[in-house]
């Protein structure tokens, strides 16, 4: 069982850490990389490949994205 007096942030924190150092910072447009795509661009790749005829962002915050697609 997890220790109570460790909070979350603390474990997030490293994995955290490393995925920015091996993939960049995305909130920052200068180290995106052409090649990685972002979540919701490959989430939209997939849909288009499997059949979407349309498949866009709706809406995103800092940490979510909402997508629609049809068919």
């Amino acid at each position: 069982m997890p220790s109570a007096a460790r909070p979350a942030g603390l474990v997030l924190a490293e994995p955290a850490r490393r995925r920015f150092e091996i993939l960049g910072d995305p909130r920052d447009p200068a180290q995106a990389k052409a090649d990685r795509p972002t979540a919701t661009q490959w989430h939209l790749d997939a849909l288009r490949e499997q059949g979407f005829t349309e498949a866009r962002q709706v809406w995103c915050s800092h940490c979510d994205a909402l997508t629609a697609a049809l068919r």
